[in-house]
């Protein structure tokens, strides 16, 4: 009877601690589990960083290409001052320069002549006495002179052989031709481009132009030089 007494207790004891083994093993293993991902919510305003770069490359590429773009024209003074000959006697002219981003060259005009840059191409005229004269005109166009002649035969101009050169920098002249008026046209090439200069202007204006077409065409100043 004692013995069947002390196995029955025995195996109570035995269950008991059984029952607090798992509990025990149960606490632990929930303490150690890994706390649940936060999934962002959709709404959020905060940028969610994923480790890439967002800028656009191309935003600095644009950026260098306009500085490239910029043309930088020769610093050169505002005015200046030459003598010309007139009817044999000196005489004192102001220049003012003439500039453009689109121009290859820069230039300076006389001071009673009005000057100025069309898409590169220049054109001068005579304002003698404060009166414009397009019929009084130089002109220097990034053009063959086989283009520019089909404009001025269109004007009445014809052409002849001319007999000296007017330009120290010209290929080929020719004299223009129309009736009370005198004119050269002439080629030439800068940096392999094709170069047309000219000029014409009525007779009674012979002696003030010719007298300052030599210091607008000595003026020039190639943008490449």
């Amino acid at each position: 009877m004692m013995k069947r007494l002390f196995f029955i207790l025995l195996a109570s004891l035995l269950m008991l601690f059984a029952c607090n083994s798992e509990d025990t093993t149960d606490e632990g293993q929930q303490g150690t589990e890994d706390p649940p991902v936060e999934t962002p919510d959709d709404d959020s305003d905060e940028p969610v960083d994923d480790g890439e770069d967002d800028s656009d490359p191309s935003d600095e590429g644009e950026d260098d290409q306009g500085e490239d773009d910029t043309t930088t024209l020769p610093e050169l003074p505002a005015t200046k001052t030459e003598t010309m000959m007139i009817e044999g006697m000196e005489e004192e002219m102001t220049l003012n320069l003439l500039q453009d981003e689109e121009a290859d060259f820069s230039v300076y005009i006389p001071d009673d002549m009005q000057g100025a840059f069309n898409d590169g191409d220049l054109d001068v005229y005579t304002n003698f006495g404060g009166t414009l004269n397009e019929d009084a005109r130089l002109f220097i166009y990034e053009e063959t002179e086989a283009d520019v002649l089909v404009t001025l035969e269109s004007n009445g101009f014809t052409t002849e052989a001319a007999d000296t050169m007017a330009f120290d920098f010209t290929d080929t002249e020719q004299t223009l031709v129309k009736d009370g008026f005198s004119g050269r046209i002439g080629s030439f090439t800068h940096q392999d481009d094709d170069y047309t200069i000219g000029y014409y202007y009525p007779s009674e204006f012979g002696d003030g132009f010719s007298a300052r077409l030599p210091l607008i065409v000595d003026s020039l100043v190639w943008h490449d030089s």
